[in-house]
Parts: C-alpha cells; structure tokens; sequence
C-alpha cells in the first residue's frame, strides 16, 4: 500500500511521509485512522503487538486459574498470580491485584502454607469486588484454613457473614448457599454438636435441589451482575457474568449428549431392543438434571414409559406417560407421542376402554402437528390391540386409517425433497 493508498483527509500522504521519516510522532486521530485502514488495533500500531495489554493479562489471569484447577502442583499458578500482582501494584491496576491475590491465595491454601494464604486472602476478600456470589471459592478456602490454623470461630463467623451477604445479594441462591453451609458444617462439627448442624444443612440442601436449574442460576448471577454493573464494580461484574456463561455452556453441553443418548435409546427402541436402551436412557436422565427444561424431560419420561411397555411393566409405563402428557402440555405434537406412549400403557394393562381415548387423541394430535409417520405407527399399534382384543372389524378400520396417514407422510416428504 503506498502513502496515496493509506492517506485520506485528516492524514495527508505528506504527513505520513514524514511520520516514516522519523520527523513527526502521529496524532491519536492519525492512529486511528491508520489503524482502521490497515485493519488493526491502535494498540497494535502503538506496540507492535497484535494483542493488546488488557487482553494479554486477561488471557495471564486465565491461564493461571486454569493452571490452579488443573494442575495437581500449584505452584506455577502461584508464580504466575504473583508476577501479576507485582505487575497491577506497579501500574495501579486494583482490579488486577485482588483478582491474583486471590488466586495466590488459593495456591497456597493447597501448599498448606495456612498463614500466608490467609494474608493475600484477607487481602483479596478487603475487596468489594469479591463476593460469596461471585467468589465462593474464596470464602470457602479462608475457612478452611482459619479452622485448620485454630480459629475455628473466625472461620464461622466469615462463613456466616457469607450467608448473610448472600441472603442480601440473591436469597434464591440456593447452590451457593448449600456450597457454603457444607463448609460451615464440617467446621463447626468439631465442636460435636450434630443436630442444628444437621438440620441447617438438610435446609439448604432442599433449598439448592429445588433451585439447581442451572438456566434459572445463570439468569439470577446476570442479573445480580447487571445491579453491580450501575455500581461501577466491574470485577464483580466481570466475575458473576463469567459465572453464568460457564453455567449456560455447561448446561448446552449436558443437554446435546442428554439428546444424543435419548436418540440412541429411540432408535434401540424402534427395533425392539429396550434392555440395550435402557443405560442411555438412564444417562439421559443424569444430564438433564444439570442442563435440560421440561421439553427435554417430557420426551425422555415418553421413551421410558415405552421402554416400561417393552419390558412389561405396565403400572410403571402408564405412570411415566402421564408425567410426559403433562410436562409437554405445551407441545402438541410432542404430547401426541406421549399420549401414544400412555394408550400402549393402558392397553397392555388391560384398560383397553381408556387406552382407545388416548389412541384418538395421540393420532389427532400427531396429524395436526403433520407427524404423519408417528400418526400411522400409533394407529397401527392401535389397530394391532384391538385385533388381540378379537375386534377384528375395527382393527381393520383403524388399519385403514394407518395407511391413508403413511400415504400423506410420503407425500409430504417427496413434496420436502423436491424443494
């Protein structure tokens, strides 16, 4: 690119002539449009280096806390954390120094250098930007080695203060909270007072099963850290978004291979194999509980009430359904599938009375959402009950029905393929 090329008004060819002669030192306008034009950063023009510092720490910090999760020697995070504390003291960067402190703090609580982990700890946690929301680590680790040094009572009543502070900041925590009174409980144990202790916990535990949901969690850590945001407390900020967007990818991941082993349990299904089915269905369960919504939950009570038909379970299959039936309640094609599920239940515990409602409003529903091919196989399992039932007419009537829906399904997927 010549000069020409690169200039445009506000930094003329002449002028950035003599900036590459070494005569003149560019403007921050200059640099921005320079910058802009060659498809770089200012900072980069500035140091030569394609990321910037803030990044480039950013990208230090993560590396050491990674490396302190990580790595079963802690003790390069340790000297990473405390380069960068040197670093943020030099330059006044607060926000940088509590961030390392804590994590030196951290690497040497699991050294069991007990006394100075409670120094940059205490030090770390003198700052507002470290909460029991965003930070429970800290917390938790502060204990643990007051308790372990003699103090039990300052490890409890920081651990107290936590709660409180929590109660404060987001009373439907209840994660956090459970997190935090299992800490003050082993703790306090020693004292061999079992039963507040038991009962206090038992409290928080219901509280965090009840609010483990961890989309319903990340959306209260958003908004806590939104509330922090208007405070200018950008550390706390930064910390309870990293929290909610780990527990949104988390909760994606959980739920892709819940979906990817309900798959393999319907296909094992459709051939007949339910023992087969039955471990990914059981691992489909384990997954949802930690990223799934109640579509999620409703397909997989379906494929195990289907499974309980299989297997000849009947009281169990016809339980499931109806938990399907009404998780997918607002899922009309869905609930089709469930209903289809709930009528084989019924049917093979001879509720044939029953059963053929539900057959009715499975096949209505599947047809209205144009699942024509799950629409045939209902009837034709409609059909295949009433046969063994001796009601032969109707079972071929019903069989009449099944194959004008297989026809429609045919034609809507050459019409799909021809588009």
């Amino acid at each position: 690119m010549s000069q020409r090329e690169l200039a445009e008004p506000g930094v003329s060819y002449a002028y950035l002539s003599r900036i590459e002669a070494g005569q003149r030192a560019p403007s921050l306008k200059a640099l921005r449009i320079v910058a802009r034009k060659l498809g770089v950063t200012v900072e980069h023009l500035e140091t030569g280096s394609p990321v910037s510092v803030a990044n480039a720490r950013e990208l230090r910090v993560l590396e050491a806390e990674l490396r302190l999760r990580l790595d079963e020697d802690p003790s390069g995070a340790e000297r990473i954390f405390r380069e960068l504390v040197d670093a943020a003291r030099a330059e006044g960067e607060v926000t940088l120094e509590v961030r390392a402190r804590a994590g030196v703090g951290l690497a040497l609580a699991r050294r069991g250098e007990l006394r100075e982990a409670v120094f940059h700890l205490e030090l770390a946690l003198s700052s507002d930007s470290v909460s029991p929301l965003g930070r429970p680590d800290v917390y938790e680790t502060l204990a643990r080695c007051y308790a372990a040094s003699g103090s039990v009572d300052r490890a409890v009543e920081l651990l107290d203060a936590g709660l409180a502070e929590l109660e404060r900041l987001a009373p439907d925590e209840g994660v956090t909270a459970a997190r935090l009174a299992g800490v003050r409980a082993v703790i306090a144990n020693r004292n061999g007072n079992h039963e507040p202790l038991r009962q206090s916990l038992a409290e928080a535990l219901e509280q965090a099963d009840e609010r483990w949901e961890p989309a319903r969690r990340a959306a209260l850590y958003a908004s806590v850290g939104d509330r922090t945001a208007a405070k200018t407390d950008a550390a706390g900020t930064f910390a309870l978004r990293r929290r909610a967007l780990g527990l949104l990818e988390s909760a994606d991941d959980a739920r892709e291979l819940a979906r990817a082993h309900l798959l393999s349990g319907d296909l094992l299904l459709a051939d007949g194999r339910a023992e087969q089915a039955g471990p990914h269905l059981a691992r489909a369960e384990q997954l949802l509980t930690l990223g799934g919504d109640s579509l999620d939950v409703g397909r997989l009570r379906t494929r195990q009430a289907r499974r309980a038909v299989q297997i000849g379970d009947a009281e169990t299959a016809e339980e499931l359904a109806l938990g399907a039936v009404a998780l997918l309640e607002d899922h009309p094609a869905e609930q089709g599938e469930a209903l289809h599920a709930l009528a084989s239940a019924q049917a093979a515990a001879g509720e044939l009375d029953e059963a053929e409602a539900s057959y009715r409003r499975a096949i209505e529903q599947l047809a209205s959402g144009r699942r024509w091919r799950e629409a045939a196989d209902a009837s034709r399992d409609w059909a295949s009950r009433l046969r063994a039932a001796g009601r032969t007419e109707d079972a071929l009537e019903v069989m009449d029905r099944a194959t004008m829906l297989s026809i429609r399904g045919m034609g809507a997927e050459a019409r799909r393929g021809r588009s």
